[in-house]
């Protein structure tokens, strides 16, 4: 793997920030799903914490990609980045899996 020169990385900082599928997990940890199948109630939890998930390895994985770019007393990221990215896609692959 090359050392990362340029990051071409989308920022999904807001997303991860505002968590803004949280606000599903809440709901359905909460018990207000009374009425609907409990197998589509516990895919949803699942869905929502792995997307949670996702969401957040993606944006360690790129904030590691940007120290690298940075880094000028010859830190390695490298590991960091493949792991966060790693777990980002073994994630993604849940949900495709769920859905």
């Amino acid at each position: 793997m090359a050392i990362p020169t340029k990051c071409n990385m989308p920022d999904l900082t807001d997303l991860n920030q505002q968590k803004a599928v949280s606000r599903y997990l809440m709901t359905g940890l909460a018990g207000s799903d009374n009425n609907l199948n409990k197998n589509f109630v516990l895919n949803r939890k699942v869905f929502v914490r792995l997307a949670d998930k996702a969401v957040y390895e993606y944006s360690i994985a790129r904030e590691n990609v940007i120290s690298q770019i940075n880094e000028t007393k010859g830190g390695i990221y490298l590991v960091g980045i493949v792991n966060h990215l790693e777990n980002c896609i073994i994630s993604l692959r849940g949900l495709f899996y769920i859905y």
